[in-house]
């Protein structure tokens, strides 16, 4: 998956979608790494996140610009 998504990010493919960023990932473990790689690249991306999680999402990834779709 990383090589994926790193190939995704070299040839600015957009928007890139990750399903889902959850409490493993806030909790720096899982794909915690390569969704901060994703934030970083600035592509468009769609990222699911649990309301329960939006909060912690948004502070730990530093997220600035989002639209919730639901």
């Amino acid at each position: 998956i990383y090589d994926t998504f790193d190939e995704c990010i070299k040839k600015r493919i957009e928007p890139l979608y990750f399903d889902e960023v959850g409490l493993l990932e806030l909790e720096g473990k899982g794909f915690d790494c390569l969704v901060k790689t994703l934030i970083s690249s600035g592509l468009d991306l769609v990222l699911v996140v649990r309301n329960e999680f939006l909060e912690g999402f948004l502070k730990r990834y530093q997220v600035k610009e989002f639209l919730i779709v639901s």
